[in-house]
């Protein structure tokens, strides 16, 4: 288990992060990461930010996509000092 403390340090350390990447750093699953930083942004600590500019696929995602391939927004999240 993780605590707030730990996941609010592993997004400041890091920067701006994705939600995916973050759960593999912390092996802590993404539904309960998700949870976890809904809390840390009602608290004021982290904030949900866009997604980094980079060159974007049909429907913007950073590889680009065939008609079989379903594409989701990422979430990017970093801390708020």
């Amino acid at each position: 288990m993780i605590s707030l403390l730990q996941l609010r340090d592993a997004v400041a350390l890091a920067g701006v992060v994705e939600l995916q990447a973050l759960s593999r750093q912390l092996n802590v699953s993404a539904n309960l990461l998700t949870a976890l930083l809904e809390r840390l942004i009602a608290l004021g600590k982290v904030e949900k930010v866009p997604e980094p500019t980079v060159k974007r696929g049909c429907f913007g995602c950073v590889v680009g996509c065939s008609s079989a391939r379903v594409c989701q927004r990422r979430c990017y999240y970093r801390y708020v000092a």
